[in-house]
């Protein structure tokens, strides 16, 4: 079982192509001023896109995509600088311009995994299944927190 859970953290280390920033200026910014591994610079950097997103958002269906891209980028920044809450607050933002977006949810839910909270991590881990049926990622991180949550249960019923 802990091998699963390893492999399960390690996969969320990787950000899916579709949500790396797409267009060639934030590209050009993010890596001219950005070390890879510099999670500061990064979200600084995402949180100047946002802001020049949200000054230009309308009711266009690719700014809001755009924009939850961009939230769900930061929010992978800070989750990385190990900042949950900050990190469940951007992936919030991701989801209220676009409440379908999977990758949102699966990170928001792995966060909800990691804080114990499985009940949750099992809501947004599903719902990212459905939206996303082929994504192995997916899948796995649903069984495993499918799996924890029993465990929490059956714990709570030899308490009592």
């Amino acid at each position: 079982m802990g091998l699963k859970i390893n492999h399960f953290l390690n996969n969320l280390k990787r950000v899916p192509e579709e949500l790396k920033i797409s267009s060639k200026r934030q590209s050009r910014i993010m890596l001219s001023n950005c070390n890879a591994y510099d999670f500061e610079c990064q979200e600084k950097q995402i949180t100047e896109e946002i802001k020049s997103m949200e000054r230009l958002l309308s009711e266009s269906d690719e700014t809001s995509l755009k924009l939850a891209q961009l939230y769900n980028n930061r929010g992978w920044t800070r989750y990385m600088q190990v900042d949950f809450y900050k990190a469940i607050e951007d992936y919030n933002l991701a989801l209220k311009y676009q409440p379908k977006l999977s990758e949102a949810l699966y990170n928001r839910g792995t966060i909800n995994y990691r804080m114990g909270w499985f009940d949750l991590a099992v809501k947004d881990l599903e719902l990212a299944t459905t939206i996303n049926p082929n994504n192995p990622e997916f899948k796995e991180g649903l069984a495993n927190a499918l799996e924890q949550l029993k465990n929490q249960e059956l714990s709570k019923e030899n308490c009592t």
